[in-house]
């Protein structure tokens, strides 16, 4: 093992660029993964004080995108997890083993993840249609880019407008736009009018470890429920209903429901390799 205590501390550092969505279930799953997974398989190391995570961001808050009430209940677990958020900071470099911050502060990390966003397909900057700021498609409500009849886009793809503002590059938007643009491409191909999109949200759900979640309910099983936000054992059991219900005949909910229950009393399938 390796003696020096600077050397030792960067190896076992681990930094996230980006507290959205993708950086903090990284982190906290990075956490969740130290305690009891690789804990047991390690005993001549302390990784619970001898880890670090550090969660770097610009915003003022963690889930900038989402409902407040999720960012607390993110930010509550975080330090439960033991780590460290740093935000209202930009990153202006990252170099060989180490992350600088437009402030002049250096953090040393051998592992460094970007989690700060993602960029719209490069395929988009050779076409000649008007992108917004983000490179992103410029579509109206029917999904036409660029006002012309033979281009729609959806998704990370398209920065699609309601209510003045872009809807978030998440999954859920890519997958509730999808069925109307088909629909949408059909009329386009009978030569019927188009029939404008309106985005009506889920929720958010976020995952924080194990047995622990945030999540924002707005409609269940397609009837509007308010705005409800729970946290903890609860919300991480909605969590779970819900990527079941996205699987496809009873065969696959119940192989990876049973392969939950597993996970759950026993400990994960490891290799340690010397």
């Amino acid at each position: 093992l390796e003696t020096d205590p600077a050397v030792r501390r960067a190896l076992l550092t681990f930094i996230v660029i980006g507290a959205g969505p993708v950086g903090v279930e990284l982190a906290s799953s990075l956490r969740d993964l130290m305690d009891h997974t690789l804990r047991p398989m390690y005993t001549d190391l302390d990784l619970g004080r001898e880890t670090s995570i550090v969660l770097i961001d610009g915003s003022e808050r963690v889930l900038p995108q989402m409902d407040e009430r999720l960012s607390k209940i993110a930010a509550r677990r975080l330090d439960q997890q033991h780590i460290r958020v740093v935000l209202r900071t930009l990153v202006s470099a990252i170099g060989p083993g180490a992350v600088l911050t437009s402030e002049g502060a250096r953090f040393a990390g051998r592992t460094i993840v970007w989690a700060g966003g993602v960029g719209p397909n490069p395929l988009l900057k050779g076409l000649d249609i008007p992108r917004a700021k983000d490179g992103r498609l410029i579509v109206d409500r029917t999904f036409r880019a660029g006002e012309r009849m033979d281009v729609l886009a959806l998704g990370d793809a398209a920065a699609f407008e309601q209510k003045g503002r872009p809807l978030p590059q998440l999954a859920q938007v890519a997958v509730l736009q999808a069925p109307a643009l088909a629909a949408n491409l059909v009329r386009l191909i009978r030569d019927l009018p188009l029939v404008p999109y309106e985005h009506h949200a889920k929720g958010d759900l976020i995952a924080l470890g194990r047995t622990s979640a945030g999540a924002q309910v707005r409609r269940l099983f397609g009837v509007p429920v308010g705005n409800i936000v729970v946290g903890g054992l609860p919300a991480w059991t909605v969590w779970r209903v819900n990527y079941l219900t996205q699987l496809l005949g009873v065969r696959n909910r119940a192989t990876l429901l049973l392969e939950w229950i597993l996970s759950f009393f026993l400990s994960r399938m490891a290799a340690n390799t010397p």
